[in-house]
């Protein structure tokens, strides 16, 4: 299976196969409160994917909605709350024994063995940040966090594309238990591309080997 996040010109291709059409209905409309912006029909609202005037947006469970967010992990929402298609993104082949799990918040991750391993990735817009000071602010963020220890930072190439690679432990006390965290960082462009494997206690020579076959096939 291939995920791709794909410029203009291909991506209604993709969000055709992706999000079935569903009809807004004529006397539909939006509506605003304080907590933010719905589509109405009548007495009810919209979730999930919705084409409105040629453009999509995406309303949350609560039927408000989303805005300056990425959807599943893939799909940019700017602050009018349109899919910005234009982003450019990767390609990457995900192994057919790892199960997509979607969580609470809407968070796509993936169960790679059944001890709890699991693997997730995340887009992350840089806002006019150098590579340096994107590091920078991540280890300080992780060294100011209860319980992370042992962090450290080496390069790796996946692929023949350069990544930062940030590997620590992590004592969750509300779990009682430690994690060991394996972050693997692309930078392209204005974007990053952050692939984490975590497990309790220690990641598996195995799991890491898939993870890594996993990343070398990542294409942008």
């Amino acid at each position: 299976m291939i995920k791709k996040l794909k410029k203009l010109t291909a991506g209604i291709i993709t969000i055709a196969a992706i999000f079935s059409l569903n009809p807004i209905a004529a006397h539909a409309e939006w509506r605003q409160n304080p907590t933010g912006w719905w589509y109405a029909n009548g007495d009810s609202w919209y979730t999930g994917w919705k084409q409105i005037d040629g453009k999509w947006y995406y309303f949350k469970k609560d039927g408000y909605m989303a805005h300056n967010c990425f959807i599943s992990n893939k799909y940019h929402l700017n602050s009018y709350g349109v899919w910005d298609s234009t982003i450019q993104g990767f390609t990457i082949q995900l192994p057919s024994n790892w199960i997509k799990t979607t969580d609470s918040a809407d968070r796509t991750y993936y169960k790679i063995d059944d001890v709890g391993t699991s693997v997730d990735e995340l887009i992350s817009i840089l806002q006019g940040k150098s590579q340096k000071d994107c590091m920078d602010e991540l280890t300080n963020n992780l060294k100011s966090m209860a319980g992370v220890d042992n962090l450290t930072v080496s390069n790796k190439t996946f692929n023949g594309k350069s990544a930062q690679v940030v590997d620590y432990k992590h004592n969750n006390s509300t779990l009682n238990k430690v994690f060991q965290i394996h972050q693997v960082i692309f930078f392209n462009n204005n974007e990053s591309y952050i692939f984490t494997i975590v497990a309790a206690n220690e990641i598996s020579s195995e799991n890491m080997n898939a993870f890594n076959n996993f990343l070398n096939t990542i294409k942008y």
